[in-house]
């Protein structure tokens, strides 16, 4: 997408502005004169954020903020008893995250003192703490970004140089369209963040109004933007990027090819109607479920594909009207009248970003987890975030930020 992109979306079928690269990946790291804390130092990467996708954080189906709209009609005794309890499970939801899911499409806590391990001092290793909600839906992504906003100025007066030093936000499946939101609030003029915040109103509360108090001062691009190094790790094609909200954007997709020669190209996530069409291929269960052309989820979670929140459905609604515009068809609110049309977008295969350097990566099987083998793990969208693949990965992204560097 351009500068000054306005919260427009990518379009289906997509269509990547740089070639992508691709990777036959095993976990041996490859001989390197340079260990890993070196080629962050020469890259200025101070400190890296790890962000988890959808489903992941304390209210995946939006119960506790329904419970929390619910108490405001209670007695100031209850309504203070649910608020407390509903934020104690907020902050400790992650334990039950990590016990439950481990490494397995999550940052669980021993992915990231694996990923200190592997930087030394030369990078600091955190998690988004309080996460986001994790809902599947607009607004949540919304708050994701407000979040990133304002953990982002916590920054600015404390030593760091967004000139000279660097920071690496590291997000897995949604998570990565929470930073495309991001890029566009950095990157964005003061009318197209006047229109992202009218839109979701006072859906967001306090974190709504603290980051729109500061970004109606901040300059155009924010100061931020040219440290962040953002990588994307099986986020399926949304919302567009504003390139002036980034230093650099990389997408990791796990992917294996349908045919050799369109090496990009993956089949349709599902076909609507359109079974007996003879020109495409779409994946059968059996192929879902192995992997076998990698990750289904991202391929499958277009737009079209969310729940509405339990909570501000019309803000959630208007929210999406502002960042669909620019697709030839809206999606439907009601979910039975979205079918013809996530089916014809399903249709074009969506598997590459517009901007940004896609990496297209075949996971060799490894080890088998409790959830099957490795690289099959939730569709084929769990491989990136274990701890097996970590220093592969990064050893590989470095690679990847060094190119675009020229180092």
């Amino acid at each position: 997408m351009p500068t000054q992109n306005r919260f427009g979306h990518q379009n289906y079928p997509s269509t990547s502005l740089l070639p992508p690269i691709y990777r036959s990946m095993e976990t041996a790291l490859p001989p390197s004169s340079d260990p890993i804390p070196s080629r962050l130092e020469k890259l200025h990467i101070r400190h890296a954020l790890l962000v988890h996708g959808t489903f992941l954080g304390p209210d995946p189906l939006g119960l506790l903020a329904l419970l929390e709209g619910f108490s405001q009609e209670l007695p100031t005794a209850f309504r203070t008893a649910i608020l407390a309890g509903t934020q104690l499970f907020g902050s400790q939801a992650h334990h039950v995250t990590d016990f439950l899911a481990g490494d397995i499409g999550n940052y669980s806590s021993e992915v990231c003192e694996s990923f200190q391990q592997l930087t030394g001092s030369a990078t600091s290793i955190e998690r988004l703490h309080p996460s986001w909600s994790s809902e599947n839906n607009h607004l949540a992504r919304a708050q994701l970004a407000l979040k990133l906003l304002l953990w982002l100025e916590d920054f600015t007066g404390n030593g760091f140089t967004p000139t000279e030093d660097r920071i690496l936000f590291w997000g897995h499946s949604h998570a990565g369209n929470g930073f495309a939101l991001l890029s566009n609030l950095l990157g964005g003029d003061s009318d197209s963040r006047t229109a992202f915040f009218d839109r979701i109103g006072d859906s967001l509360g306090s974190l709504g109004t603290t980051a729109r108090k500061l970004l109606a001062t901040a300059p155009t691009p924010h100061p931020m933007a040219q440290a962040l190094h953002l990588v994307t790790f099986g986020t399926p094609v949304r919302y567009g990027w504003d390139t002036d909200g980034y230093r650099s954007l990389t997408h990791w997709i796990h992917h294996r090819p349908l045919n050799e020669e369109a090496p990009e190209k993956s089949p349709p996530a599902l076909l609507v109607g359109t079974d007996s069409d003879p020109d495409f291929s779409s994946q059968g269960i059996r192929d879902i479920l192995s992997a076998r052309y990698g990750d289904w989820v991202q391929s499958f979670a277009i737009a079209g594909t969310d729940l509405p929140p339990t909570l501000h459905r019309e803000e959630n609604r208007n929210l999406g009207d502002l960042l669909e515009r620019t697709l030839p068809e809206q999606t439907p609110e009601a979910i039975r009248d979205r079918i013809d049309i996530v089916g014809r977008r399903w249709k074009t295969a969506p598997r590459l970003h517009t901007d940004g350097q896609n990496v297209l990566a075949r996971f060799s099987p490894t080890q088998t987890t409790r959830f099957g083998p490795e690289h099959a793990t939730i569709l084929g969208h769990g491989v990136y975030t274990t701890v097996n693949w970590l220093p592969r990965i990064l050893w590989e992204t470095l690679g990847v930020l060094e190119s675009a560097a020229g180092l």
